[in-house]
């Protein structure tokens, strides 16, 4: 993973004003990685000030935020956030947890629905994929990711991800 900071008067008005993914094409990866090999310090009007400029230039300032996991304020939800971030390959169902946490899957079902706004399948889907970003960024095997997030095959871990993502992991580990 690389982390770029840019000066905030070197971006234009309407850039987002808080942290948020952006889309990198294969170009401004580049920009990027040849950046990082630069000192800190460059010549603004010399070759590392042009290529900081087409860096700028390059940048499609639309934020995109395939995945949303909102705060869970309910004390059964936050149990099971709480759960999902220790083992996001948990397969427990709604109506598992509902036992668990003596309530009925149908009122588990309308907590997520009034707090997050999602099913509980999507809302997993969703923990799963977040915990699958930095497996895929160490380039670990599907078979291994798929298996540690509690998929029975690698294909059913990528379906997943690309309906939540856009993108397949194959695709999504070079943007």
């Amino acid at each position: 993973m690389s982390t770029l900071y840019i000066r905030e008067d070197a971006c234009p008005e309407e850039s987002p004003r808080h942290p948020c993914m952006l889309g990198v094409s294969t170009l401004l990866r580049e920009l990027i990685l040849r950046l990082t090999e630069r000192p800190l310090e460059y010549d603004e009007a010399g070759q590392d000030g042009l290529v900081v400029a087409t860096l700028l230039g390059e940048i499609d300032w639309s934020p995109q935020d395939p995945l949303n996991l909102p705060p869970l304020n309910d004390p059964r939800l936050r149990l099971l956030d709480a759960a999902f971030a220790k083992n996001p390959g948990n397969t427990r169902t709604l109506d598992d947890w509902a036992r668990q946490l003596q309530c009925s899957p149908r009122t588990l079902a309308r907590l997520f629905a009034k707090e997050a706004g999602i099913s509980f399948q999507t809302w997993r889907d969703q923990v799963r994929t977040f915990a699958a970003l930095p497996m895929l960024a160490k380039k670990k095997p599907l078979a291994e990711i798929a298996d540690e997030l509690g998929y029975e095959t690698a294909w059913a871990f990528s379906n997943m991800f690309k309906r939540v993502t856009g993108l397949p992991p194959s695709q999504y580990r070079y943007q």
